[in-house]
């Protein structure tokens, strides 16, 4: 048995389900719990670590260059945007992800979403709590079939929500991907690179866009305003993808018919932000992938990506790509 100053460590920044730390602990890992995920906490506590599972630890250039032993960060989630990934890269450092791990539980709730619009269950709800049965008339809902879904963001996700909203609900899905040559069509819609026409068309628009430079204020107040006045913009991907002042404005206005927000800009949004008290609009706290059972897959596939670089394997879940750097020196 390896002598414990041989053992890899192993830093933890938040709580994570015991299915990744069981996995590290079996690989006879040392593992140790962090206090937090801002800058200074992760210089302090990850100086010395070889590898870090983390749900949202602010790893800056900065930080990485901090913590010399640093082979592999194990990202509890799919999206990386808290991460320098090119700074990890640079430095020899591998990102990994549980890309795999929420997808379907993201689609459920998202449907689900989908559903409450249509189905005005929050209004519903809150009418006959307050009004009681007289609320009965005054509540109009409508079916879902042949209503068409456009989607934001055709990766893992984004290809669930338009699969089970294609044969359970019999909607048509228009799909959203970049760098299309043209329409494709798919077993559960079509596929195109117009993003005009998917938000023009749109009943729903189902955004599933992680946060990068280029998808910054994709959906713009310039791309709202081509949305039907009664269609429904649904966001489960990062709050920075939408122009979120702009959609508050078109909501107050009533220029769209509602909203599904499970994300905000800067995370977390003022407590007295409208969006949060409009009848029109469900709000969440960002919890469409937390599903027990996604809990227990994020902490596993987090935890194995970080084995499987300690252990000189294949990575099952990569987000860059250090080894070109380290092929780079090796022939230099």
């Amino acid at each position: 048995m390896a002598n414990e100053v041989d053992r890899p460590v192993l830093v933890i920044t938040e709580a994570v389900d015991p299915a990744g730390i069981t996995l590290l602990q079996d690989h006879g890992y040392q593992v140790v719990m962090g206090t937090g995920y801002d800058e200074e906490t992760l210089m302090r506590e990850a100086h010395d670590a070889d590898g870090v599972l983390t749900r949202n630890g602010h790893f800056t250039e900065r930080v990485l260059n901090s913590c010399p032993k640093l082979q592999v960060i194990g990202m509890h989630g799919a999206g990386v945007d808290c991460i320098d990934v090119e700074a990890a890269e640079r430095l020899g450092i591998q990102v990994t992800n549980a890309a795999d791990a929420n997808s379907g539980s993201v689609a459920e709730f998202t449907l689900g979403l989908i559903l409450s619009l249509a189905k005005k269950l929050p209004q519903s709800r809150d009418g006959l709590r307050k009004e009681g049965w007289s609320i009965r008339p005054q509540i109009t809902t409508f079916d879902l079939e042949g209503k068409t879904l456009g989607v934001l963001g055709m990766g893992r996700i984004g290809t669930a929500v338009a699969r089970k909203a294609s044969y359970g609900f019999g909607m048509k899905v228009l799909g959203y991907r970049r760098n299309l040559p043209g329409d494709i069509c798919a077993d559960y819609g079509i596929l195109t690179s117009d993003l005009d026409k998917v938000i023009r068309n749109s009943d729903f628009l189902s955004i599933h866009l992680p946060y990068t430079k280029d998808t910054f204020h994709l959906v713009s107040c310039e791309k709202l305003e081509l949305m039907k006045p009664d269609a429904y913009l649904l966001n489960l991907g990062r709050g920075e993808v939408v122009d979120q002042a702009a959609l508050r404005e078109l909501l107050l206005s009533n220029r769209l018919a509602g909203a599904a927000l499970d994300v905000f800009e800067g995370e977390i949004p003022d407590a007295d932000d409208p969006l949060l008290h409009m009848d029109q609009v469900i709000a969440t706290p960002h919890i469409a992938g937390l599903s027990k059972q996604a809990m227990e897959r994020l902490s596993y596939q987090a935890a194995l990506g970080i084995t499987e670089v300690l252990e000189g394997r294949k990575v099952t879940y990569p987000v860059n790509h250090p080894e070109k750097y380290a092929s780079d020196v090796s022939v230099a």
